[in-house]
């Protein structure tokens, strides 16, 4: 019934994104057939558990994950993060593969860190192919260095 015959697997941290997403999923996968996995957990550097406040998560009028800081002041929300070398490692075992046909990644926070992650890790190397969707945020630091280092790291292991 799955026309595209792969397996999906997306990771959200934010819970109240994580719901909906999972609403929606459910509906495609009864529909359509489709082999999705949803974790309410984002990919970055190490695994831990951060709090930010609703406006540092884009609700309610905020922009993004940033950094990936913990706010000490108005710690609301908690998001898992889980380090993506292992994750991604983890789920070619269980696939049994030893590729990531498409990564498709919407640069908001700890992303950049996860990116660097699966460099260091090697696991870059067995991605064929990315799609990166990257945003500005003057809180990422050495935002411009970290887009060209992962830019090139990219290229020079994705297919």
């Amino acid at each position: 019934m799955d026309m595209f015959n792969c397996t999906i697997h997306m990771f959200e941290p934010v819970p109240s994104f994580f719901q909906e997403l999972t609403g929606h999923w459910a509906g495609y996968k009864a529909e359509l057939g489709y082999d999705a996995n949803l974790y309410n957990f984002g990919l970055g550097s190490n695994n831990r558990t951060i709090h930010l406040a609703p406006e540092d998560l884009g609700i309610d009028g905020g922009l993004g994950t940033f950094g990936m800081a913990d706010n000490t002041e108005n710690q609301k929300i908690p998001l898992k993060i889980r380090e993506g070398s292992a994750v991604l490692r983890a789920i070619m075992t269980s696939q049994e593969t030893v590729t990531i046909d498409l990564l498709h990644v919407n640069c908001e926070g700890c992303e950049w860190e996860m990116f660097e992650n699966l460099i260091e890790a090697g696991v870059m190397k067995t991605i064929r192919s990315m799609q990166f969707s990257s945003h500005y945020f003057s809180q990422v630091p050495d935002l411009l260095a970290r887009y060209c280092r992962i830019e090139g790291e990219s290229q020079a292991t994705t297919h």
